[in-house]
Parts: structure tokens; sequence; C-alpha cells
């Protein structure tokens, strides 16, 4: 797969203008949260230049103290773009502080739109924030659309293109609170994009949650209050890395995970006054184990799940579980 930092951007800053009715206010802000992602930053920047809109945008990348040359990258590209993106370059770690990146950088967005990205993803699409503008200008009863996504797997060098029709996956639409907070999260962040009006909520209540991920509360705070929304094109390619913010070494700190995802639900549970399927949320629990094992190949760990109440009717389950178990075993 050809990855943007192979390429140069030949478009200028008056290039990439000369479209829009109007240069300010952004209709969209384009937001961008990096640390350590050297070798990743420059296909996001690119990404982003590459957007053909009839509307202006602007663009927000947060570093959070880099250790290494993401900072330097970033305002390489802000001193050539100056009118189009802003750095905000942290000089001490703010996620180790228990402060929250995300929000530190939306609050700095003017648009009436926020196109998210972290900098270890990136856009193949250049007409993604027009079809996802046009989207949510036609819809005013929906306040978050996402689209289809390759997922770029790093550790193999494989590409599965259009992830979700590819898998056949069906996306759910319209009303999808319920489903959000009984455990399920079918949607890619980097192709996410919503109304900047939920933000303030946003950052009051994760100063309330110690959670251990950001995309899930904004999901949830704005699927209550609206309709989320799917685009079918593939707009942008989510790179899976072996080590990433929800990527891990142990079973552990995987359940760890999980379960300040569960706190998240409980908490939201309470805020809109609908009760959880804690069934349904343990059967994701073990599910979401059980794939950990194995793409770990800690093979042996799987059979404390093989017989498990909650699997027992589940044949799917457990004809994987099987079927590992003997290849391994055949081997």
């Amino acid at each position: 797969m050809l990855l943007y930092r192979n390429i140069s951007t030949t478009r200028s800053e008056e290039e990439i203008m000369k479209t829009w009715k109007t240069l300010d206010p952004p209709l969209v802000s384009v937001v961008c949260i990096t640390y350590n992602h050297e070798p990743y930053i420059r296909d996001a920047i690119e990404g982003f230049l590459r957007q053909e809109t009839d509307f202006p945008f602007e663009i927000i990348i947060h570093d959070d103290a880099s250790t290494d040359k993401t900072a330097d990258i970033v305002r390489e590209y802000e001193a050539r773009y100056p009118r189009l993106i802003k750095g905000i370059y942290q000089k001490e770690n703010q996620h180790s502080k228990g402060k929250k990146a995300s929000a530190i950088a939306l609050l700095e967005a003017r648009g009436k739109y926020i196109a998210y990205c972290e900098g270890d993803d990136f856009w193949i699409d250049p007409l993604k924030l027009q079809k996802q503008a046009n989207f949510l200008e036609e819809h005013p009863d929906y306040g978050l659309v996402f689209t289809d996504t390759n997922r770029y797997y790093e550790n193999t060098g494989h590409t599965i293109e259009s992830y979700d029709k590819t898998l056949k996956r069906k996306i759910p639409t319209g009303d999808v609170l319920d489903m959000l907070l009984n455990g399920r999260n079918p949607y890619v962040t980097c192709s996410s994009f919503f109304r900047s009006c939920y933000i303030d909520e946003y950052v009051h209540i994760i100063q309330k949650l110690k959670a251990r991920m950001g995309d899930k509360i904004l999901w949830l705070i704005i699927a209550g209050k609206s309709k989320v929304g799917y685009i079918e094109d593939c707009t942008s390619v989510y790179r899976v890395r072996n080590k990433s913010a929800s990527k891990f070494d142990t079973l552990e700190e995987h359940m760890q995970f999980i379960r300040s995802s569960y706190k998240v639900s409980f908490f939201f549970s309470k805020y809109y006054r609908k009760s959880l399927n804690k069934k349904a949320w343990k059967r994701a629990f073990i599910k979401s184990n059980i794939a950990f094992i194995i793409h770990k190949g800690n093979y042996l760990a799987l059979l404390r799940y093989l017989n498990h109440p909650l699997l027992l009717s589940d044949q799917v389950s457990k004809a994987v579980i099987k079927s590992v178990l003997k290849t391994k075993r055949s081997n």
C-alpha cells in the first residue's frame, strides 16, 4: 500500500484555499492528536492537505511533548501552511498528568464541525470533509457521521480495504445509544465527523471520568442527543499497531481497558437514566478476551473459556476456540 509520506505535497496554501467561497471562519476544524508519531505524522498531515472543499477549514495539531521528532515535523508543516495549520506544543506530557489531549485541542477548534484523526492514522479520500459536511448540513437531526475505512496491519504490512464492506459488517445508524451503552462500538475514530456544539459537554464530563478512552465518551454524548450516520465510501486508513493507546502486551492490561469502557457505560446509563444489559456486557468482555488471547498466541488460556456458561449457547465462539486449540495441538 502506498503511504502518503512517500509523496510530496504539491498544493500551496493558495491552491487549497482558492475553491473556498469564504476564507473565515472555518466551517470545519480538523483536530489531530499526536505523540511520538514520527514515522506516521506526515501521512496524517498530507491527508488533511489533500482535502478539496468549497468551504474553509483549519487544521489543529496537538503534540503532547513527543520525545521523538514529531513536533519538528508539525512545525515544518505549520511554517509552510501558516494560515491552515495551528500547532499546539506541550513542554510536559499532559496525558501523564491525567489530562486529555483531545479536550485541550478541541477547545481550540473554531469550526461548526469537527473532523478528528489521530496522528498515526490518515485519510485517503480528498473529498472526505466535503462529503461529511454535506451529510450533516442536509441532516440536521444527525450529530455525527462515520465512513468505511481501510485497516492497515503494521506488523504484517497487510491491508483489508473497505473493512466494513469486505467483512460485510452492518454498521448501525440512527438511534445507537443503547448499542453503545451495552458494549458495542463498530465506529472508527479516524473517520469521525461531528458537530462542535458537543465539545463543552465533552470537556466537562471527561474531567470527571478517569477513563482510558475519550472517543467512546464523545460518541455517547452525541448519541444521547442526536442520530448517528454512516457513509459507505472508504475515506480513511486505520493503522493497527502493536503498541498504541488501545493495544496492550498483557491480558491484564487489555481487561483493564475493557473494564474502563464498562465504567464509562455505567456512568452514562445513570446520565441518561437507562439500564445496562449486564449479561451482554459480560459476553462482550469474554469474547474480547478470547480475541486478545488468540491474537497473542496464548492458546492454553483458551481452555478456561471453552465451557464458560455465557458461551454455552454461542456455538460460533466455541467452534473458534476448538478450532484454534486443535490447530495448535496438531502443530
